[in-house]
């Protein structure tokens, strides 16, 4: 028997009684189960990597800053930093699969150049008086600012009210971001 043959013999019976080897430089598909912070709980299609006990694996969003939230189901790898099985981590997600990303700790929507604006309206009356009008900026925001003014002469605004919406579109942005 060639010395070939008898490492396959003894490979073949240490398999069989601890297990199949895990090879900890390759990445293995998984289901997202949970999510906590920047940790998921996964679960390996692999059944080797099953018993595991799978939680608490850190999530990388592939780019620094970044944050994601992948909803359960989600699908992604898992992985094993230098192939060291006490560093494993999560990446590599298929196409769709985020609730939300945050960047750079952020807790407001990001909007893009050229997205329109609402502002708020403002409305003109003649409540005041002939030669008053009476100019209300309602803003999308905060409290209403109300204004009179005045004239030696007739003030009049046709129809009465008349109210105007106050919009525009964002002209510039962070550029470290963009969509």
């Amino acid at each position: 028997m060639s010395l070939d043959r008898i490492k396959q013999l003894v490979s073949d019976l240490v398999e069989h009684f601890v297990g199949a080897r895990v090879d900890y430089m390759a990445l293995y598909p998984c289901t997202v189960a949970g999510q906590s912070g920047n940790e998921l709980e996964l679960i390996p299609d692999d059944e080797r990597m099953r018993g595991f006990g799978l939680s608490g694996i850190t999530l990388r969003a592939g780019l620094p800053g970044f944050l994601a939230t992948v909803p359960v189901g989600a699908r992604c790898l898992l992985g094993f930093d230098a192939g060291d099985p006490k560093r494993p981590y999560a990446a590599l997600w298929d196409e769709g699969a985020v609730t939300s990303v945050v960047f750079d700790s952020g807790s407001l929507p990001v909007a893009r150049a050229t997205d329109p604006t609402a502002s708020g309206t403002i409305t003109l009356a003649n409540t005041a008086g002939p030669n008053s009008v009476v100019i209300t900026y309602t803003p999308l925001v905060g409290a209403p600012v109300v204004a009179t003014i005045t004239s030696a002469g007739v003030l009049a605004v046709a129809p009465n009210p008349t109210t105007f919406t106050l919009g525009g579109a964002i002209v510039s942005g962070n550029t470290k971001l963009t969509a």
